[in-house]
Parts: structure tokens; C-alpha cells; sequence
């Protein structure tokens, strides 16, 4: 099988998108098939310029994608975004074309709603965001989907049918990944994201300041927010930093190390497309206070997180406060999400997508006879 990836990021490994890319990619190979990948720099129209980049990542692609595709004679085109509208419309129309598969890494449309509920589903979502959109994930064949709550949005938009989509958790890096809990909890609650809207740092700052100005026990670590670390220490009041750590950039070994020290995880994302962080934390069996987003959204409230409205100050602190002082209901929480997650490794769920892409090509090829 070869496949051609279009990506609407740059392959990053310590970004989750470029990972997840990266290692999908990284997991076809080794299962014996020719992957070649694709990104902006390879046909975004003034490459860099950040003004206006959807539009020309989109333009770009239907521009120069049907050369690179021809260049490349794929039996599957893989997509990763829904910028990739335009391409999608114009491959469907050829003859002899290949399988078109969009692999979500997340829906801007579906994080733009939830970002701005506020205003009228008409007006909240960019309208050359919906139109992408509605072109790529109408005119390719399958969509494989991260979380339960993005395919589910694919298919109450009626861009596809549910039985034309799977969903394929991504995996974890080994470092994560532990048979047993680990023992000796510090008082501690940790974070982990970058500083920016999507993360709703607004209300972490405030859920955490309330519940470090009332147990001056209590310790709260930040991670993967260390080019903002200056303006979050200002966020807090200087009676509680002391008691504030945002790390600097640590490795994955690192990372879990932090992580295993802390009694709760917090994430109180208003969009996920899928949070390899919550993943993370949850196989280091921390006990998880997060929001119905990704795969906030297909865990069990109660049982495997807590689970709160999103932007709910009480709910969380509340969720908090109980996860902190009860170690049987603590207990039972960090051992429900560690078995939730720890089936996720990279072979394993590659190993699925793998299969899932060949069982899929075999279909479509004999529909196409």
C-alpha cells in the first residue's frame, strides 16, 4: 500500500499533532507499507506567513496536490485537516483516483463552538472554516477519528455516515506507560499545556488560586507552559508562589516522574482533539479533573475522571478538594483511568490503524470495480 500524507502541521514530535503524525506514519512502515508525508513548507503559498495561512495552506494544496499526488501515484491519500476542502473536492472528480482518508487531529469548526458558545451557531464558526470543512470531510471516503466526540460531530454535521468512520485512540510513549500505581502521593496538583486560550489557563488560574490560598498544604505544578512561566507566576498572588512551580522544558522520563508524584491531574480544556496530556497523566495514574472534550468526553464520569462543565469554577475546585481528601475515592479513580489508558501503546494502536487502512482500501477497491 502506498499512501500520501498531507498535513496541515509541521512534523514536531514534541507537539502532539506532529507526533501523532509522525508516529501513525512511523507505524505503517513497519508494517511494511511506502509512506510518503507531505507538509506546509511543501505547498502552503508564501510559506511562513502566519496572516491568513488556512487560506493558503487550502489554496496551496489544491493548487500543487494533484501534481504531488500524480508525482506520487498513491493507492490512499491520507489527510490531516480539514484545510485540505478544495484538494478533496478536486481529487474525488478524477478518474482512476486513489482512497481519500481523513485522519483527524482535531476540528477547527467544533473548537471554535466550543471556545465561543456564546454566539449564534450561524455566526461562531469563521465561514470559510465551515465551508473546508464541509468540502474535505464530505468528498473522502473514511474518517478516522481520535475521540468519540469528533467523529460523532462528523457525523451530526452529515459529512458522513457512522458506519465510514473509526476511532483510533493515539499511543503512548513508553515513559508513560506503568503496570502498577505508584505509591507515596505528594499533596500536589499538576497541569499540563501551553498557556493559550484553548487550555482555558483563565480558569485554572482561578480554580488553583482558591484552592492554594485555603490549604497552604497544597503544591501545583505547571508543565509545558515554560516560554509563559513569567507571566503565569505574575497571574498568582505572591502569597501562593511559593508553592507554584512551572517547569522549564523536561523530557517524556521527566515529565512522568512529576507526574507520579501528584494526587490529581487537572485539565480543564475547552477543546481537545483528542489530549495526549490527560492520556499521559491518567497511565501515570494520577487521578484526572477534566472537561467532556476528546477523550474527556468518552470517559466515565465518577469512575475513570471527574468530569465538569467546562469554565465551572465550583465544579472543579469541588472535584478537586474531594479527589485531594479522599484516598479510597482517589484511589479508585487513579486505578479506573490507569487500566482505561494503559492498553495504548504506539505498536498496539498502530498495529489497529494499520489494519483498519488495509480492511478499508480492500473494501473501496472492490466497490470501485
Amino acid at each position: 500500500m502506498r499512501v500520501l500524507v498531507f498535513t496541515n502541521c509541521p512534523l514536531d514530535p514534541t507537539l502532539g499533532s506532529g507526533k501523532t503524525v509522525l508516529r501513525w506514519s512511523e507505524a505503517l512502515r513497519a508494517h511494511g507499507h511506502e509512506v510518503k508525508i507531505l507538509t506546509p513548507k511543501d505547498f502552503e503559498l508564501d510559506f511562513g506567513v502566519r496572516k491568513g495561512w488556512r487560506w493558503r495552506l487550502a489554496l496551496g494544496a489544491w493548487w500543487q496536490g494533484a501534481r504531488l499526488v500524480r508525482d506520487f501515484s498513491p493507492d490512499m491519500v491520507e489527510i490531516y485537516g480539514g484545510e485540505f476542502g478544495w484538494l478533496a473536492q478536486r481529487l474525488r472528480r478524477r478518474h482512476n483516483r486513489p482512497m481519500l482518508v481523513a485522519h483527524l487531529n482535531g476540528l477547527d469548526a467544533l473548537s471554535h463552538e466550543l471556545m465561543h458558545p456564546e454566539a449564534p451557531k450561524s455566526r461562531n464558526t469563521p465561514p470559510h472554516w465551515r465551508e473546508l470543512d464541509a468540502l474535505c470531510f464530505s468528498h473522502v471516503d473514511r474518517v478516522a477519528a481520535l475521540c468519540g466526540a469528533d467523529a460523532d460531530y462528523v457525523v451530526q454535521r452529515g459529512w458522513k455516515r457512522t458506519a465510514q468512520c473509526t476511532v483510533i485512540e493515539p499511543g503512548l510513549e513508553a515513559e508513560f506507560l506503568s503496570p502498577t500505581p505508584p505509591t507515596n502521593r505528594e499533596h500536589r496538583v499538576v497541569f499540563t499545556g501551553s498557556w493559550s486560550a484553548r487550555k482555558d489557563p483563565a480558569t485554572v488560574a482561578k480554580v488553583m488560586i482558591g484552592l492554594l490560598e485555603e490549604d497552604a498544604n497544597l503544591h501545583f505544578d505547571i508543565l509545558g507552559a515554560a516560554p509563559d512561566a513569567a507571566a503565569i507566576q505574575a497571574t498568582f498572588p505572591e502569597a501562593v508562589r511559593g508553592r507554584l512551580c512551572v517547569h522549564g522544558k523536561l523530557s517524556n522520563a521527566e515529565m512522568a516522574a512529576v507526574l507520579r508524584r501528584a494526587r490529581v491531574f487537572f485539565f480543564p480544556s475547552l477543546y481537545e482533539g483528542y489530549g495526549m496530556a490527560l492520556a499521559e497523566a491518567m497511565a501515570c495514574g494520577c487521578a484526572a479533573v477534566t472537561t467532556a472534550t476528546g477523550l474527556g468526553a468518552d470517559l466515565r464520569h465518577g469512575e475513570e475522571a471527574w468530569i465538569c462543565p467546562m469554565r465551572d469554577v465550583g465544579a472543579m475546585q469541588s472535584g478537586i478538594r474531594q479527589l485531594l481528601r479522599d484516598s479510597a475515592f482517589n484511589e479508585k479513580i487513579s486505578r479506573n483511568g490507569q487500566q482505561r489508558v494503559q492498553k495504548l501503546s504506539w505498536e498496539a494502536q498502530g498495529q489497529m490503524l494499520t489494519a483498519t487502512y488495509v480492511r478499508w482500501l480492500t473494501e473501496w477497491k472492490g466497490q470501485q470495480s
